[in-house]
């Protein structure tokens, strides 16, 4: 009896290495070939694997030839095919294979994070870097855009309305070299306080809007698809009015009393102007000195004014705790004998705290009375103020 050994199933890859040049930022399909042994189209279903052996795709009849869309970035990326035969329950991976994908020389733009001259109210410039990091000039000038949106998604305008951030268009960029740079910046006026995102977009206008949309913009590109800043695409930006700290030295005493003011300015443009308001938030003036004749409690204030244009300004203010002055009679006579315990020596001292008056008392020079008593002879002293 003979027995005949069963035919196995084979496949091969031929050739093993393959190019696709990128197009518009896009790469194109290539087909690789290959040869099945002991299988035919009609009994015979095929796949392609990556290099981890994925599968990318249904099986589907063996024609010879596997259609391949590598990834469209520049670099080498291996495969393989894998076949099933049904008849006989067989699969088998064929050897691997390499496409390269390789870049065309074109320009590729992109745009950094913005940025803004300043962070409060009013006539905001926003700037952004377009980098060309292709390989070959732009040739031409181009547009560019900031978006603002109060999303961070971008799903509104800048004053909250609508669904599609609110497009400015920046100065043109002319013809950047590869590898070349370039700031390009835009003013929006009247923005208010307020918490707001924002993106750049190179080669884009503000009535197309960016790549990322559908527009394809004036250059043509090595990839098309990455001319918005990335990594962080929509950065937050929070507008707030000018503050300020305000100090007085001292910031107590008793009448007469005189206090310098010094103000602290931030959250705004570099270098500030300070007016101060010894009592109320009034009129201002640049001195910053105040004189109190009469006890109470005051508020000074301070006005900041920065340098941007149009200028932001704030107030703050501290309150400064006058204190009488000690004065009149102190009558701390025993009810028996008549004999007055506060004689040459003794003091009556006047002190502001937190707006409440409190009073110390030094009888014959024993400071130690906080519970208005003459500690010597444990007598409560009758106050006659002046």
């Amino acid at each position: 009896v003979t027995v005949s050994a069963t035919a196995v199933l084979g496949i091969s890859v031929n050739p093993t290495s393959y190019s696709s040049t990128l197009s518009g930022g896009v790469s194109p399909a290539i087909s690789a070939t290959y040869t099945l042994t002991n299988g035919t189209a009609a009994n015979t279903t095929c796949r392609l694997l990556d290099n981890t052996g994925t599968a990318l795709n249904a099986y589907a009849s063996c024609s010879g030839s596997m259609s391949v869309n590598p990834p469209d970035v520049a670099g080498s990326y291996v495969y393989s095919i894998q076949a099933f035969k049904s008849s006989t329950n067989e699969t088998v991976t064929s050897n691997q294979f390499t496409v390269t994908v390789s870049a065309t020389a074109a320009p590729d733009l992109t745009a950094g994070a913005p940025t803004v001259n300043q962070t409060t109210p009013g006539n905001i410039t926003f700037s952004t870097v377009i980098t060309n990091q292709g390989s070959a000039a732009t040739g031409a000038g181009f547009k560019n855009i900031i978006q603002v949106s109060t999303k961070n998604d971008g799903s509104t305008k800048i004053d909250g309305t609508g669904t599609s951030a609110s497009n400015f268009e920046t100065s043109t960029a002319f013809s950047l070299p590869s590898s070349g740079q370039v700031t390009v910046s835009t003013t929006v006026n009247n923005v208010q306080a307020g918490t707001y995102y924002m993106r750049a977009c190179a080669d884009a206008t503000a009535a197309g809007g960016p790549s990322d949309t559908g527009a394809t913009g004036t250059i043509t590109e090595s990839v098309e698809n990455n001319n918005c800043n990335s990594g962080v695409p929509w950065v937050p930006l929070t507008i707030s009015d000018i503050l300020c700290n305000l100090t007085a030295t001292p910031s107590s005493g008793s009448v007469p009393l005189s206090i310098s003011l010094s103000t602290v300015g931030f959250n705004g443009r570099a270098p500030y102007t300070f007016e101060y308001n010894c009592t109320t938030d009034g009129s201002y003036v640049p001195g910053n000195t105040c004189s109190y004749t009469s006890a109470g409690s005051y508020t000074a204030w301070s006005k900041v004014t920065d340098s941007a244009t149009p200028a932001g300004t704030g107030k703050c203010y501290t309150q400064i705790d006058v204190g009488p002055t000690g004065g009149g009679t102190s009558d701390c006579s025993s009810p028996i004998n008549h004999k007055d315990p506060c004689k040459s020596g003794s003091s009556l001292l006047g002190v502001v705290n937190n707006g409440t008056t409190k009073w110390t008392w030094s009888c014959k020079n024993d400071t130690s009375g906080a519970t208005s008593s003459c500690t010597e002879y444990k007598k409560k002293p009758v106050i006659i103020e002046n």
